[in-house]
């Protein structure tokens, strides 16, 4: 009889280990899973970032006469701003740079030139549509109406903060867990205050 016990307590220790084996390698494939995400939603976030500011930003205002307007559009998900590529170029570029959301419910950033589609975040998603703030040139806050920047105080947008959080799901089995990379910069429209220099 306790030779029996003896074989049903080796299976049940035997199916312990067995059981412990597997949960500690499903652990360690979601852990390495985890971090690879994280991993490319790092190095894409930081590109994507370097887009934004070098390429996009940088050009806000530039090359414009003391009498063009450089800001168009100012709003929490959305801004447009004009350019010249070089100065006295009779023809504007408007750049357009806005957060939409698809029929997954997704946000993405999508820029356009002249009405051109340039660039497209997908497939990397934000947590927020809501991703622009604006400052004069003093550094102070400009306050919206709504969730715009009236018209008459477009011209006293000197910058803008932008506050991203990339976003990417994690493990499958983690249904409610999103990998989050928040990542924010401020970018000093330095065109804008040479414009408005020349004048004073």
């Amino acid at each position: 009889m306790s030779f029996f016990i003896d074989i049903i307590a080796a299976i049940i220790a035997g199916g312990i280990i067995i059981f412990t084996i597997i949960t500690s390698l499903f652990n360690v494939r979601q852990t390495s899973h985890n971090i690879e995400a994280f991993l490319t939603v790092n190095n894409n976030a930081n590109h994507i970032t370097k887009i934004i500011d070098n390429v996009y930003l940088e050009k806000v205002g530039l090359n414009l006469n003391y009498d063009e307007i450089a800001t168009l559009t100012a709003s929490r998900t959305e801004f447009q701003f004009t350019y010249k590529n070089f100065p006295n170029d009779i023809n504007l570029q408007t750049y357009h740079l806005q957060m939409l959301t698809d029929e997954n419910n997704n946000n993405f950033l999508v820029v356009t030139l002249n009405g051109v589609e340039e660039f497209n975040s997908h497939p990397f998603f934000f947590e927020s549509r809501n991703i622009f703030s604006y400052f004069d040139e003093n550094f102070n806050t400009i306050n919206f109406v709504g969730s715009t920047i009236p018209n008459n105080l477009l011209e006293n947008i000197y910058g803008t903060q932008v506050e991203l959080v990339f976003i990417s799901d994690a493990w499958s089995n983690d249904a409610n867990q999103q990998i989050r990379y928040p990542l924010t910069f401020w970018r000093y429209f330095k065109n804008v205050y040479l414009v408005k220099a020349r004048v004073l």
